[in-house]
């Protein structure tokens, strides 16, 4: 159902490479010498379609994942992967300088995940790091969450933290031992500190009202560490690729342009947030709705 969705939506998809879907049900118990008792069971859908444009370039891979009973809808993701696909190789857009971005849950939930090691190594309690409109959440207990789950990898209960307010930091998850934050991959490993749901809280625009107020720049649909510009993306270089958006629909492709500094440029450029939250499995459970960026500065 996703593959014709996306065939429906793109008439310049060429050929579907990968399309798979898995169910995959855990049930999860816990004792130990501490009086330590409890289970539960979670099931978790997640979808990969991976699709190409005959108008050129490779494979794109759309994934999406959630924990039951939440529901993925096939023609969204047929639709968005089609999207992400084929709008960057519509007739070219020239647009240079600085402009206004609007980054898609995918691209925004990738820049997320980007962002996280920030949190062991560098932000401190009462930093501004950003504006009013930035609020960061880690939290093992948010409904339809892909690591939800009451308690973590040693049994202590799952929380929700405040990891940003307002553009300001007010808690940290450093690299030590985080009580609710302790991931084990098995019951062959030891557990870690890691993220849980990791994510941007949704604002207030939907999508049509974000869509009128990016008109004149780009929408963002892929978005990745700048290989140039260093292994890892670790000076902050991004390299994207979407279509400019022109009285609030989208237009020209943009293949490839480069955002200096952008991983850390984008903390103090956020001035709306979309309705539309939704989290990815990249690594973890990362999420963020759409993200309307102002002064952002583009290269090809």
């Amino acid at each position: 159902m996703a593959e014709e969705s996306a065939r429906r939506a793109e008439q310049s998809i060429g050929s579907v490479p990968l399309a798979m879907c898995t169910d995959g049900e855990t049930e999860i118990w816990l004792g130990n010498s501490m009086g330590l008792r409890g289970s539960y069971r979670r099931t978790l859908r997640h979808v990969v379609l991976g699709l190409t444009c005959r108008d050129g370039g490779g494979v794109r891979y759309h994934r999406a994942a959630t924990a039951l009973p939440g529901r993925l809808s096939p023609e969204r993701i047929g639709r968005e992967a089609a999207q992400r696909s084929a709008w960057p190789f519509r007739q070219p857009a020239r647009i240079r300088g600085r402009v206004r971005l609007l980054l898609s849950p995918p691209a925004a939930a990738e820049w997320v995940r980007l962002l996280a090691p920030r949190w062991r190594r560098e932000f401190r309690v009462g930093d501004r790091i950003g504006p009013d409109s930035f609020d960061l959440m880690d939290d093992g207990t948010f409904p339809g969450g892909i690591l939800t789950a009451p308690f973590d990898g040693e049994g202590w209960p799952t929380e929700r933290r405040i990891l940003v307010s307002r553009g300001v930091v007010r808690e940290r998850i450093p690299a030590g031992k985080v009580k609710g934050n302790q991931i084990r991959d098995s019951f062959r490993h030891p557990p870690r500190t890691h993220f849980t749901n990791h994510f941007l809280a949704p604002g207030r625009l939907r999508t049509e009202e974000l869509f009128r107020e990016a008109s004149g720049g780009i929408l963002v649909l892929n978005l990745r560490p700048s290989i140039p510009s260093g292994i890892g993306g670790e000076n902050g270089d991004l390299e994207i690729s979407g279509c400019a958006v022109e009285r609030g629909a989208p237009a020209g492709g943009i293949r490839s342009a480069h955002l200096k500094g952008g991983r850390d440029k984008i903390l103090a450029a956020i001035v709306e947030r979309g309705t539309d939250l939704r989290f990815y499995p990249l690594d973890g459970s990362f999420g963020s709705p759409s993200l309307l960026l102002e002064g952002m500065e583009l290269t090809s």
